[in-house]
């Protein structure tokens, strides 16, 4: 919501640190939920599942932003909202994300706050700290990526610098 009601780069450089922030506590534990729900005999194809959404979902939101920001209007705020839409929509999915009760496998609509046993504290806190770090940089970063694609290739076509943006994870 930041970015598409940003009034100057101040509020997209505080949005471009929550969205590194949020990939980095989300990715890990989705890639864990998908694991967890998946049979043990299954868990190799549900990890590579997982990593092909993750590149297929960053290939797509580079096209389809390329492509509203090159001609669609409000080019630099609508992606925004549209992206804001659609996590709405994902956050209302996974509140219904069955819940296991802890050493059952029952399923539990109650929601707790999830813990980390003593012995693992310290490097799950740095863990978690890294993985923050990298992916904030990660968003920094990548957030250069479009003006690099233009220097590079020399195109002042959004969607065409997507395109060619879109073709990194693969």
């Amino acid at each position: 919501m930041l970015f598409a009601v940003a009034p100057d780069v101040w509020w997209i450089f505080a949005g471009r640190i929550l969205m590194g922030i949020g990939v980095g506590l989300t990715a890990g534990p989705s890639t864990a939920a998908i694991l967890e729900f998946s049979s043990p005999e299954r868990a190799k194809g549900a990890a590579s599942v997982t990593m092909a959404a993750q590149a297929v979902g960053f290939a797509a939101a580079l096209l389809l932003g390329g492509a509203l920001t090159q001609y669609g209007p409000w080019p630099t705020r609508l992606c925004f909202w549209i992206l804001a839409v659609l996590l709405l929509i994902l956050l209302t999915g996974t509140w219904f994300l069955p819940r296991h009760a802890a050493g059952a496998g029952v399923r539990d609509r109650r929601s707790r706050m999830p813990s980390v046993p003593k012995d693992v504290r310290r490097v799950f806190a740095v863990s978690s700290t890294a993985m923050m770090a990298a992916y904030t940089f990660g968003v920094l970063v990548l957030s250069l990526g479009g003006q690099v694609e233009h220097d590079l290739i020399g195109s002042p076509n959004a969607l065409r610098n997507g395109a060619v943006l879109a073709l990194f994870p693969s």
